[in-house]
């Protein structure tokens, strides 16, 4: 007897039908970008390439993985890596060290211990229960990972102790840490069944991640495309050792890599060219950088689907690159006597205040009604409430009646909050991350798929990797000993080095300046 087909075994029509029940919305009108409606077989595979091609579909439940070595290397790297960070956090040079670094090194060393350390036992705990598993670096993954950030309230202990001279004690400060943390934590776990569960909510980042897992550990991916060429493993390693070797040259040797700023370069006192074209306080026209830190500041581009970088990169061209440039070259809000765009929060002298960001301003000093109420100056803001109310609801109205138009491509809230990294990012950041994501995620994807689908994630995991590594090498061997004066009249002098900062764009000049006794913006404020 022959053997059946694979239609004839699983009978894919039934299935597809207990899928779409379970969907509760028929694949075929199920609106994701993502979804691959061509995948015949969801029960086992998850109907998105993008996972299948990075997290394994087979799992082993008697793997160890809450091991005597992953809670005790885990536990050493979340007290390790959140101090490192906390301390060098208030300190310049300053140095971030992610929960990649804790991954990779984690590897060789827990491999090591599987070889040398002896079998035993001790109180009936055993200290090598044979070879490392995939799950047990998992494991000492995210106890590294999900510390490793500095809390976003010792920012308030920090700005009460320098600016505002109120010094409390541990009790109060390890209070606020945890409470605000727990906040975070408890919201997170409410909305578990929202932004987890469903098969729909991807986390591309973490597929990054996940790649990296199975590529050291030799898991069989359940991806797309044909199995031929190098090894992920061989691809990894190769990647890995580019980025970290290329990094040596935009992160030390030659700043200009990382702050392209070419145009103003040539005119580095034209104020209009800095700004539009400026990499550090402009608008970032210049289009082009070489350090892969400031390509994936808001994130991978490789991991981000395409829709949303597309729609990301509306956003930005649309705010920054078009209304921007009208509010501030009219004058708007007295914007030309201030950057066009800064980190900082300016008086009416035109100098900065000695204040960390704008919320003790908004909500302490001057109070939201001095500004956003009728009649006040910023009032126009408050429009964008309504703005943000009315545009998803026109698009679904309009492609409730004209089905097949652009206006489908469009997610407004995606447009609205991508941009919400800048500052501290720039638009520069967005236009390499636009650029890169587009060659990748749509050019490979729809022509390439096959490779896509098994180096893409690899390729991501390998260029974070490398350059959090290098990262950590030249910050402790070149930049903290001799307190960074190692090159200090070769290296870090030459024109490479010093080129993109001696710009009106590094100065951060504004396009009118007041004179001396004088001031811009209201005579009084009511």
């Amino acid at each position: 007897m022959s053997t059946p087909s694979i239609p004839e075994k699983y009978d894919v029509e039934s299935e597809k039908q207990k899928h779409e029940v379970h969907l509760a919305v028929p694949v075929a009108e199920f609106d994701d970008p993502n979804l691959d409606l061509n995948a015949e077989l969801l029960e086992d595979d998850s109907p998105y390439p993008e996972v299948r091609s990075a997290v394994a579909n087979t799992d082993d439940p008697d793997m160890p993985c809450g091991t005597f070595r992953s809670w005790l290397i885990g536990i050493i790297w979340a007290i390790l890596i959140p101090g490192l960070n906390q301390f060098f956090f208030f300190r310049y040079p300053s140095v971030t060290v992610s929960g990649v670094v804790a991954q990779l090194i984690s590897f060789p060393v827990l491999r090591l211990w599987a070889r040398l350390v002896p079998s035993v036992k001790i109180f009936g705990v055993a200290i090598n229960p044979g070879p490392f598993t995939v799950k047990e670096h998992v494991l000492i993954t995210i106890m590294a990972s999900v510390g490793s950030g500095s809390a976003y309230a010792t920012d308030i202990i920090a700005v009460q102790r320098v600016y505002y001279n109120q010094v409390y004690n541990f009790g109060y400060q390890w209070l606020l840490v945890m409470s605000t943390q727990l906040i975070g934590f408890s919201i997170g776990g409410i909305a578990r069944r929202f932004l987890v569960n469903p098969p729909s909510m991807i986390w591309p980042a973490n597929l990054v991640t996940c790649a990296l897992f199975n590529t050291l550990h030799s898991q069989q991916y359940a991806g797309m495309g044909t199995r031929g060429g190098v090894s992920r493993e061989r691809f990894f390693f190769f990647g890995f050792l580019a980025s970290f070797c290329w990094y040596f040259l935009p992160g030390y040797l030659f700043a200009a890599l990382s702050y392209t700023n070419w145009v103003c370069w040539i005119a580095p006192n034209n104020i209009v060219v800095n700004q539009l074209f400026g990499t550090v306080s402009g608008l970032g026209m210049s289009l082009v950088s070489f350090d892969w830190s400031q390509i994936a500041y808001i994130g991978s581009p490789l991991a981000t689907p395409w829709w949303a970088e597309a729609n990301i990169a509306f956003g930005m061209v649309f705010f920054f690159w078009i209304i921007t440039p009208a509010i501030y070259y009219t004058n708007t809000w007295y914007a030309k006597y201030m950057p066009i765009s800064s980190t900082h929060s300016f008086d009416n002298t035109g100098a900065s205040y000695k204040v960390f960001g704008t919320a003790s301003i908004i909500w302490g000093v001057i109070g939201p009604a001095r500004q956003f109420s009728s009649g006040q100056i910023y009032y126009g803001l408050v429009f964008f409430f309504l703005a943000g109310f009315l545009a998803p609801l026109l698009t679904w109205l309009v492609q409730k009646r004209f089905h097949n138009t652009i206006l489908k491509y469009l997610n407004w809230p995606v447009i609205f909050s991508g941009t919400g990294l800048i500052p501290p990012a720039t638009p520069s950041n967005y236009v390499t991350w636009s650029i890169v994501g587009f060659l990748f995620n749509y050019v490979i994807r729809r022509r390439h798929f096959s490779w896509w689908t098994k180096y893409n994630y690899v390729l991501s995991a390998a260029l974070d990797a490398g350059v959090a590594v290098s990262v950590v090498v030249i910050f402790f061997c070149l930049q903290y000993p001799r307190n960074g004066s190692i090159g200090l009249t070769t290296v870090q002098s030459w024109w490479g080095n010093t080129v993109s900062f001696n710009t009106a764009d590094a100065r951060k000049t504004p396009l009118l300046t007041v004179a001396d006794g004088e001031f811009f913006g209201p005579r009084t404020w009511s």
